[in-house]
């Protein structure tokens, strides 16, 4: 408390629109990939102008195999899954894992876990080491650069960006949400907390100060 008292956190209230009470404040999980996720690669390459659109599509890993370029990637290890095919530049996920999450947890939650692979895109192209894109800096860069991203969507902010698309109340909560649920609860960070915090830190830093929080 006196943490709090001395240093405030910033505190931002975003408003329901009437026609976020009708939806709950979310896109159907069908929007996301023709709305939501070009939406947010224009913004990558609005702020990297380097960044190639890598093509996106979803799938039902009971339904077939999945590959990546010519590797078929196993059923177990496509369940529940999202990532990035470096060998085709395409970012992939598992539609029907995706949609429960959509529907659960809310489309900024779902919107977060596919969008941190646009993020893997990112730094393939801008050239990190596969062992730097895969370590717990490299995960937190991402979640960084997601959090640029809904900061850039907040109206309320000075020098609102034009998109596509709104953020509306809850929806930073639902990212939050995913960071927690997402975060294997064994791993500890250099305070001997849940890394979870640490991620969550590194997409507040990017929600207020923008990509130039993320290190790239």
């Amino acid at each position: 408390c006196v943490n709090y008292e001395n240093d405030p956190p910033t505190v931002m209230q975003l408003p329901f629109t009437p026609g976020d009470y009708e939806t709950g404040g979310n896109l159907p999980y069908g929007d996301l990939a023709t709305t939501l996720f070009p939406d947010l690669t224009a913004w990558i390459a609005r702020e990297f102008p380097s960044y190639a659109e890598p093509t996106a599509e979803d799938y039902d890993p009971g339904s077939g195999p999945v590959t990546c370029g010519s590797t078929t990637v196993n059923e177990a290890d496509a369940e529940d899954k999202a990532f990035y095919c470096a060998s085709d530049r395409t970012v992939r996920w598992d539609g029907p894992w995706l949609e429960g999450i959509n529907s659960t947890t809310g489309d900024f939650a779902s919107s977060l876990l596919v969008g941190m692979q646009y993020g893997v895109a990112l730094q393939s192209q801008l050239g990190e080491s596969d062992d730097d894109i895969g370590s717990e800096d490299g995960i937190q860069q991402r979640v960084c650069l997601m959090g640029s991203y809904a900061g850039s969507l907040v109206q309320e902010f000075p020098n609102p960006q034009q998109h596509e698309i709104t953020i509306s109340g809850g929806d930073l909560d639902e990212a939050l949400t995913a960071l927690i649920a997402f975060t294997d609860r064994s791993q500890t960070g250099s305070t001997g907390s849940s890394l979870a915090f640490d991620r969550i830190e590194a997409f507040q830093n990017g929600v207020l100060e923008g990509t130039s929080a993320c290190g790239f």
